[in-house]
């Protein structure tokens, strides 16, 4: 490897590396050790290797070709050239290229201070994307967090231009002498992650309903039967005169006058209701 001048991982965590004779190498991801030679030299009419090279959505692997004035396809898992991908339009040394939010092809012109828009399919020139606003031999550009296009040109700084449109916004990275005066790398880095309070889940305890037994007594009134004795006396005279008193029932007596007495006379004894006094006897009426 003489230069290198762009470098991209691939979907196999790889590290794939353009070199100065025209070629893309490829290196270990974790160790850094060499595996072998992705694209051959000059496979394709790769000439003057440029810094850009990536992945394209569709897997495969695409080289801008500096001298050639074009976009080169290889194939993403075997290096194997497929087509000269993106050529045309006024494209004067491609110096890089990316995938925009479209996913159309955005390549620099180095020769012509542009960004030239292809289709992301058919690689058919669309448009002069972006220029002016000072941008003088760009070589890098990357979509930003924010949507917009950052173009880093030789003798510009970054500048800024609308991603959806491409009109130019400012002068993002002024260019400062002794400081900034070739940019050959220009990325965009992941915020750092904000610890997220993650709520632990606290056991409350519960009251928990403690079943209470609720006995309903229902109190039926028994009827008791209650014997009741009642006593009839019999009024008998009393010798000493104490007072009684007697209830008497009505009835009929038959009596006999005599033994000669043709018919029976049958005397009716009055009721008598209440009878008090002391010492008084009984005695039927004929």
């Amino acid at each position: 490897m003489i230069t290198a001048h762009g470098l991209t991982f691939g979907p196999d965590q790889n590290l794939y590396v353009t070199a100065g004779s025209a070629n893309v190498l490829r290196f270990n991801g974790l160790t850094g050790a060499f595996i072998d030679t992705f694209v051959t030299p000059h496979s394709g009419g790769l000439r003057g290797g440029g810094t850009g090279l990536l992945f394209g959505p569709d897997g495969n692997f695409y080289v801008a070709s500096g001298d050639a004035d074009s976009v080169l396809r290889y194939n993403g898992t075997t290096g194997a050239f497929i087509d000269v991908f993106a050529s045309g339009g006024g494209l004067l040394l491609a110096a890089a290229e990316t995938f925009g939010p479209d996913a159309n092809l955005y390549v620099t012109s180095f020769f012509t201070n542009q960004v030239l828009r292809y289709n992301g399919t058919t690689g058919a020139f669309i448009d002069v994307f972006a220029s002016g606003g000072g941008l003088v031999n760009p070589n890098l550009l990357v979509f930003g967090p924010d949507g917009n296009l950052y173009v880093a040109g030789e003798g510009s700084g970054v500048n800024r231009y609308n991603g959806t449109t491409g009109a130019f916004i400012d002068n993002f990275v002024p260019r400062v002498d002794g400081e900034l005066d070739r940019a050959v790398g220009l990325i965009f880095t992941l915020p750092p992650a904000t610890p997220t309070a993650t709520a632990t889940p606290t056991r409350t305890p519960t009251a928990s309903a403690t079943p209470t037994a609720t006995v309903t007594t229902t109190v039926t009134p028994t009827r008791t039967a209650t014997r009741t004795t009642t006593r009839t006396r019999t009024a008998t005279p009393t010798p000493n005169g104490s007072p009684g008193k007697l209830a008497v029932r009505p009835h009929h007596v038959k009596l006999k006058a005599n033994a000669n007495a043709s018919a029976s006379k049958t005397v009716r004894r009055e009721p008598i209701s209440r009878i008090a006094g002391r010492g008084a006897g009984l005695s039927e009426m004929t």
